[in-house]
């Protein structure tokens, strides 16, 4: 996900779904300016609220949708 409201989209995964998120520098080829990209993996029922935040919030997000068949981690221990 690209959006120059990441920041309100980012805090909405972690915050609200209590979902993870990677962040990543990117350069787009039409007209080369840096930006970062969220990924985020979320359930049908997150991916409702997210896609009904992201609207709200930035209704011109330009959003890519994988289905995931298999994922493997390990949650993270707060410190």
């Amino acid at each position: 996900m690209i959006s120059p409201k990441l920041d309100e989209i980012v805090g909405f995964i972690l915050h609200d779904l209590h979902s993870g998120a990677t962040l990543n520098e990117i350069i787009g080829a039409y007209d080369n300016p840096p930006r970062k990209e969220v990924i985020t993996i979320v359930d049908k029922h997150e991916y409702r609220k997210l896609m009904d935040f992201v609207r709200k919030t930035d209704p011109k997000a330009f959003v890519t949708v994988y289905s995931v068949n298999e994922m493997r981690y390990q949650p993270k221990i707060k410190k």
